[in-house]
């Protein structure tokens, strides 16, 4: 029969002394220094995971006034480009990749290559009339 006045004996690998609390809680506090704003979508930065990621078809002469303006939004990045002119491919390559700073964004020649991606979230197409379906 176990004495009624004796106290559970604690496990010493469960207790949580103050040393270990400090250093949890100053670990916690630290924890944001650490990551960049640009993660967390701080500073009017979107975070990677909620940006959209898009595409553009017909990229010259209407779709190039629309792709700058989808290049001003902080939500939006462009890895495909397609228009049948590579003048004009090469030209907003390079903008884009300008625009990020990267060498991210490629261009086709046929819309259906960009078509058949799993990574795009959106197209904005800009083609002449006859094009339109």
């Amino acid at each position: 029969m176990a004495n009624q006045n004796s106290k559970p004996i604690k496990d010493p690998d469960k207790s949580l002394g103050r040393r270990a609390f400090l250093k949890a809680a100053a670990g916690a506090v630290a924890l944001p220094y650490f990551i960049p704003a640009a993660a967390m979508g701080k500073d009017s930065n979107t975070a990677p995971s909620n940006r959209i990621v898009m595409a553009g078809i017909g990229i010259g002469n209407m779709g190039n006034g629309d792709l700058g303006q989808f290049l001003k939004r902080g939500d939006v990045q462009y890895v495909a480009l397609s228009d049948v002119k590579k003048n004009v491919r090469d030209s907003q390559m390079a903008r884009v990749n300008q625009k990020y700073g990267n060498k991210d964004c490629k261009t086709y020649n046929d819309f259906r290559e960009i078509m058949a991606r799993n990574d795009i979230d959106a197209v904005h197409c800009a083609t002449p009339d006859h094009w339109h379906a």
